[in-house]
């Protein structure tokens, strides 16, 4: 950018999806997957451990669940729900969260219970968070109308819609932008802001997880791995930008894949 770097941080993560940042990892090794349960159980046990059912035969595909069957059966937290239901669904949501969101791909719609495929290349990524971290902090590509806001802040956009089918030409129009943009385009600290202290959960604020929006270090999820260097865009945080040491080539991590 002609202003400087930015990138998106585990600082946004836990802003616009309140997801907790320092906790038990989300990750491991794809072989021999079973053994990853607890007392190794099989996993459709462990599935319907955590469910509370299994889904019908012909909503599973080898280790992948229909996401339409998780959404219609877990779209509505009933109003006399126990504190297991509560748990069930919220299971559920998360599993969701991370299918669809966070680590998905083209895979024809389906969840994965080892959370990637190793053989899926075309990983479309977590685009709703990238969306939102582009209209929260680049004024000139905001859309307008979406004043009002709650927690968490990506749902700040729940309903935008694009007007028209005009591919071609947004495109165009975005990169114009991107062109045209100036220092004062890029909001450096969103989240300094008094409107969005009022709403943010206290619980992502605290110090365990805050260190860590600054930490200099890989980011593993499976057979994704990315190189999370905010020492580049210490503006992001509040700081002035020093010279940061050279970029660390992790092209040998990437050669890797989820059989470690």
């Amino acid at each position: 950018m002609p202003f400087g770097k930015c990138i998106i941080t585990l600082q946004d993560v836990a802003y616009q999806l309140g997801l907790p940042i320092n906790g038990k990892a989300v990750s491991g090794c794809l072989t021999d997957f079973e053994n990853l349960t607890e007392n190794r159980r099989p996993a459709w046990a462990w599935f319907r451990e955590l469910f509370g059912e299994l889904p019908p035969q012909n909503k599973v595909k080898q280790m992948t669940v229909c996401y339409t069957w998780f959404h219609e059966r877990f779209w509505v937290l009933p109003t006399d729900a126990s504190e297991e239901t509560v748990r069930i669904y919220e299971r559920a949501y998360i599993l969701m969260l991370l299918s669809s969101q966070l680590f998905a791909d083209k895979n024809a719609n389906r969840m994965s219970l080892r959370g990637t495929n190793r053989n899926v290349v075309n990983l479309a990524g977590p685009l709703q968070l990238l969306q939102s971290w582009i209209f929260w902090r680049f004024s000139s590509l905001r859309p307008s109308g979406f004043d009002v806001f709650g927690f968490l802040l990506a749902s700040r956009w729940a309903t935008y819609l694009l007007t028209n089918d005009a591919g071609d030409q947004r495109v165009v129009s975005a990169r114009l932008c991107l062109d045209r943009l100036r220092v004062r385009d890029f909001v450096w600290e969103p989240y300094s802001a008094p409107d969005v202290a009022a709403v943010v959960h206290p619980e992502i604020l605290v110090d365990e997880h805050r260190r860590l929006w600054t930490a200099v270090t890989s980011l593993i999820y499976f057979a994704a791995i990315e190189w999370h260097q905010v020492d580049r865009v210490v503006p992001q945080f509040g700081g002035v930008q020093h010279l940061p040491q050279l970029a660390l080539n992790i092209d040998w991590l990437h050669a890797k894949d989820g059989r470690g």
